[in-house]
């Protein structure tokens, strides 16, 4: 078991938010996941006034060690998510902890377990990815990567992840214009998305979005059914495109 969320911005205005409003996402969902916790944060603006790739960080333990070490209440973004994690099978360090990421931009966060792991790693390590864990999580991102990498949309990548990845899974994946969260065909892992005027937010629990800095409690809140992705650009966030793969495969 363990905790995901995410967020992204529709106005400027908030942007001053992300790491505060990020944490305190994940603050509620350490009883998901208290070995350790982390996120991945886009849209940081450098001095040449260009936005810098994703940042990483990660820590063995609560969000206040992290927060504590990396300072990030101040960090100012567009988007990003975030992970508690309790761990199944492999190491508890920083290494093993969430997100992962591939290609230096793509991140993901996951909750579930790969039935299939082994023989998808095969088959990525045969296509050049490089492995550094043996989370299984870590499959995820390159898989998307990879299929990013052959020239496929983002929709289309996760359309075939829900056909080639087996278990159960509810995971959000990030790239410096989207955010999209995917459900495994059984909704196993749970999710609930929050929807207002100037804000969309992802968590494993409803309780983790009243945290919320500027939480409207008119906002249209909802869980994503059995086999559905949502993507959100970052870009022009007014449109969510949302597709559920497994109502469209039965109807085939």
């Amino acid at each position: 078991m363990c905790g995901v969320a995410g967020i992204v911005y529709r106005v400027p205005e908030l942007y001053g938010n992300l790491g505060r409003d990020l944490l305190s996402l994940i603050q509620p969902l350490c009883s998901r996941g208290p070995d350790s916790c982390g996120v991945a944060l886009y849209g940081n603006y450098n001095e040449a006034g260009i936005v810098g790739q994703v940042e990483v960080y990660k820590e063995v333990g609560g969000v206040e060690s992290l927060t504590r070490k990396y300072e990030l209440l101040g960090f100012s973004g567009t988007h990003g998510i975030g992970h508690t994690r309790m761990a199944t099978e492999s190491v508890v360090d920083t290494n093993h902890s969430h997100p992962f990421t591939a290609s230096g931009d793509l991140s993901i966060v996951h909750n579930g377990q790969l039935s299939n792991y082994y023989r998808l790693r095969y088959q990525l390590e045969r296509m050049g990815a490089v492995f550094v864990t043996n989370n299984d999580s870590e499959a995820i991102a390159h898989y998307i990567y990879y299929q990013l990498f052959q020239g496929k949309s983002l929709e289309a990548a996760l359309k075939q992840l829900l056909n080639d990845v087996d278990g159960t899974y509810t995971f959000l994946v990030a790239t410096p214009d989207k955010v999209a969260l995917v459900r495994d065909r059984f909704a196993a892992k749970p999710a609930v998305v929050y929807e207002s005027s100037n804000t969309i937010a992802i968590a494993s629990e409803y309780r983790a979005l009243l945290n919320l800095n500027n939480f409207d409690p008119t906002a249209t809140i909802r869980e994503p059914d059995a086999g559905e992705i949502n993507i959100w650009s970052v870009v022009q966030i007014t449109n969510v495109e949302t597709r559920n793969f497994a109502s469209l495969q039965d109807a085939l």
